[in-house]
């Protein structure tokens, strides 16, 4: 997968008890998606959470650092 998940952000902002603020995916993808993220860009941040999912039962707080993510 080389997209943001639309449907795993609501998941995880329900798993939070809140409710995102509005247009924040939208906004957060048109920020990775610009030209000068060569690096830390949608795909970086999609391998991120890849390699969090693998190791997500270490962490205290796993819905915090997805969030960070």
């Amino acid at each position: 997968m080389s997209e943001l998940d639309l449907e795993r952000w609501r998941a995880l902002w329900q798993r939070l008890g809140g409710t995102p603020p509005t247009q924040a995916f939208d906004e957060l993808r048109a920020a990775y998606a610009e030209p000068q993220r060569h690096y830390h860009g949608t795909r970086h941040i999609v391998a991120c959470l890849a390699h969090f999912d693998a190791w997500r039962a270490l962490a205290q707080d796993p819905d915090a650092v997805e969030l960070a993510l």
